[in-house]
């Protein structure tokens, strides 16, 4: 298994301040993707997979997801 972490992505949320950050554990990045469909919201574009960072997990994990929206201004 590995996680994928994303500093920022610009459509996250459906909330006025829709960016992010986001968490991804899967077996590689097509189960990602995958995982990701179950939020029709997440929209992460080709350049943010890229900036994504990867590591390598030393144990299996159950595959999930968490969204950090941004809060905003106020």
């Amino acid at each position: 298994m590995k996680v994928f972490i994303f500093d920022r992505v610009m459509y996250l949320t459906n909330r006025e301040h829709h960016s992010g950050g986001l968490v991804i554990i899967a077996r590689d990045v097509k189960h990602a993707k995958e995982l990701l469909r179950s939020d029709k919201d997440i929209n992460v574009t080709k350049e943010e997979w890229l900036k994504a960072e990867v590591y390598r997990l030393a144990e299996d994990a159950k595959p999930k997801f968490w969204i950090m929206p941004d809060a905003g201004c106020c």
